[in-house]
């Protein structure tokens, strides 16, 4: 089902009707409705700018996990090796 608004009416008190030529109508004051976009510009240039900041911090959070989970492996076995010799 599409989603549509009134540009003019308060959303909580806007009622809808249908008439002959498919177009929304606001019961309360007459106006065409208009379509709720699901996806526009600017929600696309906000998602690119947010993970340009966020993606940089992530992979810097997993580079040094990985890291230090290699460097307490290492220490693991030089532990074992000296205990074993």
């Amino acid at each position: 089902m599409i989603k549509c608004y009134c540009p003019y009416c308060n959303i909580t008190y806007t009622f809808n009707r249908r008439i002959k030529s498919e177009k929304m109508i606001c019961f309360k004051c007459g106006d065409e409705l208009l379509k709720v976009k699901s996806f526009g510009f600017r929600k696309l240039v906000a998602l690119v700018a947010l993970s340009a900041f966020v993606l940089p911090v992530l992979f810097l959070f997993t580079y040094s996990l990985i890291n230090e989970m290699r460097n307490q492996n290492r220490n693991i076995e030089n532990h074992l090796t000296y205990i074993l010799n």
